[in-house]
């Protein structure tokens, strides 16, 4: 993707969450498009801090970096029925 390009997508996706108060939803990787949009909401953040966009990343445990300090923190770590199922039949 182009600079001007990546600019004008980062540019739209804020704007258009924050006309209409939606959730972004990611893959939590930082690599690709969730990349850039991780970048346009930290500059987001930086110029504007009293606006707010929610921002959700959905990423598999072994992805989180530092993921087993989550572990440490909270004492264990819980999976809901679907995670297990998930696993039980993968793709």
């Amino acid at each position: 993707m182009s600079d001007r390009l990546e600019e004008k997508f980062c540019n739209a996706i804020i704007h258009v969450t924050q006309q209409s108060s939606a959730w972004l939803l990611t893959n939590g990787l930082d690599v690709g498009i969730s990349h850039v949009v991780g970048q346009a909401l930290h500059k987001v953040r930086l110029t504007h801090p009293g606006k707010d966009i929610i921002a959700i990343a959905i990423a598999k445990y072994g992805c989180i970096m530092n993921y087993s300090r989550l572990k440490e923190l909270t004492g264990q770590v819980k999976t809901s029925d679907a995670q297990d199922r998930l696993q039980e039949y993968p793709n």
